[in-house]
């Protein structure tokens, strides 16, 4: 399968992701309920986990409230980031890759992919492909949830550096234009692999991976904040 066009998915990003709206509390691409996923006292049962996903969360209202601190801001979500990669490498990528495979096995790659686009479509993503499921889908095989993470972390670093003090995204979008179709990708594969976590939560629930499919929804939102900062 062929990979979606960048320069297509961006200006299709911009008229609005249905994402960038929906408060943290839902999966990204299926009816599994995120429900106080890295808010204070509706935790994961992870402390690690539900304490990145505070820290991310304070961190991105900060930057909302204090345009000029955003840069700070994001070096700090960078940081983070990292945590939250190591983490989630070390305790819970094992179990996704089982479940992925057990997925696999069951359904064929061309089932599984098949069955995510339609949990996608029934939760309202019709905007979701089957050539970015399978692109996502790679992306799982190969490097994890946590190598997601680290793909923002490169995301948001390159997008911090990338911008210019002061002056509103607005002004300097068209020039940033190949740069951020770039992170609008990252972005997209990053929830679609979210997406995927939570389908095979839903699929294989011996896994016990649900509350992991909340803490994967609400990051990837968290982050999808960044892209009106720096975009």
């Amino acid at each position: 399968m062929q990979q979606p066009s960048r320069r297509q998915f961006v200006a299709a990003s911009l008229a609005g992701l249905p994402m960038l709206a929906q408060a943290s509390t839902a999966a990204p691409l299926l009816p599994l309920q995120a429900a106080g996923a890295g808010k204070p006292g509706i935790g994961t049962g992870d402390p690690i986990l539900d304490q990145t996903l505070a820290n991310l969360r304070e961190l991105v209202a900060e930057g909302d409230a204090n345009p000029g601190a955003r840069k700070q801001a994001a070096r700090a979500i960078e940081a983070t980031l990292g945590v939250h990669a190591a983490h989630v490498a070390a305790t819970y990528d094992a179990r996704v890759q089982r479940g992925l495979k057990r997925c696999e096995a069951r359904l064929g790659r061309a089932g599984l992919i098949e069955e995510v686009v339609r949990h996608a479509r029934q939760g309202g993503r019709h905007d979701v492909t089957h050539d970015a499921v399978d692109t996502a889908l790679t992306t799982l095989e190969k490097q994890g949830v946590a190598g997601s993470v680290r793909d923002l972390q490169r995301a948001v670093r390159a997008a911090r550096l990338r911008a210019l003090d002061g002056i509103q995204a607005a002004a300097w979008r068209p020039a940033q234009y190949d740069f951020c179709a770039d992170v609008m990708w990252v972005l997209e594969i990053a929830e679609l692999v979210a997406g995927i976590v939570c389908f095979i939560a839903f699929a294989e629930p011996t896994f016990a991976l649900e509350p992991f499919c909340a803490a994967a929804a609400a990051y990837v939102v968290y982050v999808k904040a960044l892209k009106w900062w720096f975009c």
